[in-house]
């Protein structure tokens, strides 16, 4: 396996343990005195960077050789979300209604989610098409001057029978 899929394998149970719990957080009323935006930055902060740094370096390795991909678009996507949260913690926005820590963090997680997934279905059928390339016969018999001749499979010609 390669590292960055090893990455996306630690990477889902950390982005989904912290985002679980701040999506459930979002939904129960605010203390007054309790400034929950503050704790949701200091919380999602380091696991947004650990889980969504493969994304923003494939982003950035798509941008420098001049290629936008579905890469680019996922990081724009999460770093948005992180960024107005950011910025409606500071009031930078007005308001603390644009806080979607959550969203930023689970929508990273989901993502390196997918990309183990494929990661392991891609080397399931590379096992199946070696197996398969295995199982190719060795000889073949064909028909030369009327006699049922056995030879390598190497020796076969376009127009033998």
């Amino acid at each position: 396996m390669e590292v960055r899929v090893i990455a996306s394998f630690f990477g889902r149970p950390v982005g989904f343990a912290i985002g679980l719990p701040l999506m459930i957080l979002m939904y129960m009323p605010m203390m007054p005195d309790f400034p929950m935006s503050y704790f949701q930055l200091i919380v999602s902060t380091p696991v947004f960077i650990y889980v969504s740094h493969p994304i923003f370096g494939a982003a950035y390795r798509s941008l420098k050789n001049k290629n936008l991909n579905m890469d680019v678009m996922y990081s724009l996507g999460i770093g948005v979300a992180y960024v107005a949260s950011v910025f409606g913690t500071f009031e930078i926005l007005l308001t603390q209604e644009f806080l979607f820590y959550e969203t930023a963090v689970l929508l990273a997680a989901f993502l390196m989610l997918g990309r183990y997934l494929e990661a392991r279905a891609k080397g399931k059928t590379s096992e199946a098409i070696k197996t398969l390339m295995g199982l190719q016969p060795k000889t073949a018999i064909i028909i030369r001057e009327g006699k049922e001749v056995k030879i390598p499979i190497d020796d076969v010609i376009v127009g033998d029978i």
